[in-house]
């Protein structure tokens, strides 16, 4: 018999099935021609912000990429769109803090910049 859920052969007597654990108890669909929705996890996103952006943010964005992924590989596609939706929060949460302190750095060095020439020129 084919799982409901997945597609996957299971045994006939089987009660779930063992690829993504649904209920194989009930009336099959008719058809198993529904192609799975694109589910776009962030995982490189999340690993370049992880490295060249505020770690501590990309790495949880890694983690929820990798879930997404593995929600993929059970095919539980409302479960890998939750996920994905989460990493990508945190890769632009990562970009957004790394911003605010590009921003604050450039602020702080234009015045000193400022501050260092206008000391040198009072001399």
């Amino acid at each position: 018999m084919l799982c409901r859920y997945c597609g996957a052969q299971a045994p006939d007597d089987a009660v779930f099935c063992s690829y993504c654990g649904g209920d194989l108890r009930g009336s099959a669909p008719a058809s198993y021609d529904v192609e799975p929705p694109e589910v776009n996890d962030f995982l490189a996103w999340n690993i370049l912000a992880s490295f060249f952006c505020f770690m501590p943010f990309g790495i949880v964005g890694v983690v929820f990429s990798a879930l997404s992924l593995y929600a993929k590989e059970k095919r539980d596609w409302a479960k890998a769109l939750e996920h994905a939706a989460v990493a990508k929060k945190f890769f632009i949460l990562s970009l957004a803090v790394w911003g605010f302190f590009a921003v604050v750095a450039f602020i702080g060095f234009v015045i000193f910049a400022v501050v260092g020439a206008l000391g040198v020129a009072a001399v």
